[in-house]
Order: structure tokens, then sequence, then C-alpha cells
């Protein structure tokens, strides 16, 4: 296991995320325990604070130099993880929006946006920028939520339901 000032660059190899993933699991593990002791705006407040924070550090010198940004992974991995259970808390302002109709319109294509937008805007390429990003993200919602009608839906449809009555494993 390499400690997180040892991060090897574009290493390959896993164990350098040891300590973070263990502090994530670490995190969850209080957060099940005590989860109503914190609030959303606290959680997303204080991650957000934490990772601005950290960045702002790395960019002045402060700590390091901007080049080394990435070994502060052990501190930007449990502050980005507080923000992403701040948004998906039940009953929190980020899940209401994130329940608002074109947002789940969006979110039901977003694997087939991401697979056509790129040929998308490769076609468009040739026009003026203030009229190609424009058409180029109608394009891509367009065909994606076409892909995802045509092809997602009725794919999803031929999966075979889960077996019933059989016993669990333990």
């Amino acid at each position: 296991v390499y400690l997180p000032t040892e991060t090897p660059q574009n290493a390959l190899n896993p164990t350098w995320y040891c300590i973070t993933f263990a502090s994530g699991i670490l995190a969850a593990w209080i957060f099940a325990r005590d989860q109503m002791a914190f609030s959303s705006r606290t959680l997303v407040s204080v991650g957000l604070i934490g990772v601005v924070g950290v960045v702002i550090f790395y960019k002045l010198a402060l700590v390091g130099n901007s080049s080394e940004l990435a070994r502060a992974h052990v501190v930007l991995g449990p502050m980005w993880a507080l923000v992403t259970v701040g948004v998906y808390m039940p009953g929190s302002f980020w899940t209401r929006l994130m329940s608002h109709p074109v947002l789940v319109w969006i979110g039901e294509a977003s694997f087939s946006i991401y697979l056509f937008h790129y040929g998308l805007l490769a076609w468009l390429a040739g026009l003026p920028m203030y009229l190609g990003v424009p058409a180029g993200v109608a394009a891509s919602l367009v065909v994606g939520r076409l892909g995802y009608l045509l092809i997602e839906r009725p794919v999803y449809a031929l999966r075979q339901p889960p077996l019933s009555g059989l016993p669990l494993p333990r």
C-alpha cells in the first residue's frame, strides 16, 4: 500500500487508493449510524468548502505546487463524498431538484446522449461556435432521446425478470 504522498503518476496499481477507499468506507459507516446528525446543506457546504479550499491551497502553492494536486485525493475523495451524500439525502433540495421532469427526461436518455453527442458535434464542427454549440446540444438531446426510446427501452423490455421463489444465498 502506497502512502498518499507517494502516489505514482499514471499508476495502474490500485493499491494507492486503499487509504482513500478505507476513509470512504468509514464515512459511510458513520453516516449510516448517525444519518440524522447532519443536514444535506451541512454536508454539501463542508464538502464544497473542503474541495475548493484544497484546490486553492495547491494552486497558490501554499501546500506543494499545483502539479501535485492529484496527490490530494486523500482529502478530495472524502470531501467530494460528503457532497455526493448531501446531494442524494432523501428530501433534500438537491433530490427535489434532480426529480424535476426535465432533468429526469435528460437522465433517462443520458447514456444515448453520451453515445451520440461526439459524432453530432464533429458533424456540426464547420458551423461558427455561436451556432454549432446550441445546435450540437439540441441535436444531442433529440438524437439521444430517440436512441433511448427506439433502442434502449426496447432492449430493457427484453431482459428476463429476476428469478423468484429461489432461496437467497447465505
